[in-house]
Formats: structure tokens, C-alpha cells, sequence
């Protein structure tokens, strides 16, 4: 979970990604992802999302441009 400038970045289970103003308690935009969402960080409107399957991803917050930064493994932790 982050917030920044309003704006709460927070995932689930499921692998959806929500932004949600905070302001207007008002989902902006979903995102979704094969696998839980487990780490969020936004900088300059790129958000770096960690999945539970062991990809980094970086996603850009207004397209839905995803290029993987890290691969690694899961083992059932």
C-alpha cells in the first residue's frame, strides 16, 4: 500500500491493483495481474509493483505499459 498526492496505490489477492482518491473516497483505476499484488511504489508516474510469483514489474500510471524488471521464482511461501 502507498499514498501519494491523494492518491492511495493499494493491491489484493486477487491481483488487482486499485488507485483510489482519497479525496473523494473514488476508485480512479484498476489494474489487474495474474498473481497477488504484494509491494507498491510510485515515483513520476511509474508505479514498481512486486507480485507473489516473484516478478517486479514497472507499470506507467496513466497506459497500460508494463515492463519486468526482476524474474525470479516461487516456491509455495
Amino acid at each position: 500500500m502507498r499514498w501519494v498526492d491523494g492518491s492511495l496505490y493499494t493491491g489484493f489477492k486477487d491481483g488487482t491493483l486499485a488507485i483510489i482518491n482519497t479525496a473523494g473516497n473514488t476508485i480512479e483505476r484498476t489494474l489487474f495481474f495474474h498473481s497477488s499484488v504484494i509491494a507498491i511504489d510510485y515515483r513520476n508516474a511509474k508505479m514498481i509493483v512486486g507480485l507473489r510469483e516473484g516478478l517486479i514489474l514497472q507499470c506507467d500510471s496513466s497506459s497500460d505499459e508494463r515492463t519486468v524488471l526482476v524474474e525470479s521464482h516461487y516456491q509455495g511461501e
